[in-house]
């Protein structure tokens, strides 16, 4: 793991990658800290990293994530990882840090600025490293989702492309969640919807129609009957859903100088289910 650690690292700084990466991450949030911190001395840097998270991680992460697994199969560089003495596990997880470290990079420079704001006013300390903490478990989680698009195509434009997607999709939903319809009708057209999309998932992960098959009847199911038995369980489902799911929302949520402890563990297991089914995608392969 360690090899595939240093091979994986030193790739991203050896071309332009890992330079562009860090040049987004310090450019976009230097020109939120100085309009909101310097021009309009506000006080509040956690209120520039916040709005600075979403354009940076729409336009950063696919850049960085897009061709970490896509790229070896397109040169059919995979074989020779296939061949190494290591798990799936391992190459995984080694490629994952390495992207984690790389954005750590930058990520320890934007640490420093509550430290010389706080030398012009009252910066609020706690409040500006817990939401650098979750900032970078929500970049973390974010990685982990491009990772596993890399893992299941061999071109990284469209790794890259569904990446971000993902990543605008997250955070444009949930923006505007209060204005979707409430209704127990509504909920079951998108839910149905949701299990489509899941059951595509299957798929493409397992290549096995009548599992996904199978994993579309049985959920749509038992939507159906609990919308002929329990309609109101059914109301505003959407609305909770995707307050739930929301990885932007829960990062507003240390901005508004709240500790959540729920949001790093949703942070930490949504990064961890991605890697698990990169895992599996990398394991599929392999045998394949």
């Amino acid at each position: 793991m360690k090899a595939v650690f240093k091979r994986e690292l030193r790739s991203y700084f050896t071309g332009m990658t890992g330079y562009i990466f860090c040049f987004l991450l310090l450019m976009i949030v230097g020109i939120y800290t100085y309009f909101n911190n310097v021009n309009n001395l506000l006080v509040n840097f956690e209120v520039s990293l916040g709005t600075a998270s979403y354009l940076f991680l729409m336009l950063a992460i696919p850049i960085l994530s897009m061709r970490v697994i896509a790229e070896e199969r397109r040169q059919n560089t995979d074989k020779l990882l296939y061949s190494l003495p290591l798990s799936s596990f391992q190459i995984v997880i080694g490629k994952f840090l390495a992207m984690t470290v790389v954005f750590a990079i930058p990520l320890s420079v934007v640490s420093v600025y509550p430290v010389i704001l706080a030398g012009y006013g009252a910066v609020p300390i706690a409040t500006c490293y817990s939401t650098i903490t979750a900032f970078f478990l929500l970049g973390s989680s974010m990685l982990a989702i491009g990772m596993f698009m890399s893992s299941i195509t061999d071109n990284q434009i469209i790794a890259a492309i569904s990446t971000f997607l993902i990543i605008a999709v997250n955070y444009f939903v949930s923006a505007y969640a209060g204005n979707v319809s409430g209704s127990a009708r509504a909920t079951l057209l998108i839910v149905s919807c949701l299990i489509a999309a899941l059951a595509l998932i299957i798929y493409v992960m397992t290549r096995h129609i009548p599992l996904s098959a199978a994993a579309a009847v049985v959920l749509e199911g038992l939507l159906v009957t609990i919308y002929f038995v329990k309609r109101a369980w059914l109301e505003n489902l959407v609305y909770d859903m995707i307050s739930a799911i929301s990885a932007f929302k829960r990062l507003n949520v240390f901005v508004n100088d709240m500790f959540d402890l729920s949001g790093l563990v949703f942070y930490l297991s949504l990064t961890g289910l991605f890697v698990f089914f990169t895992i599996l995608s990398f394991e599929k392969r392999r045998w394949s």
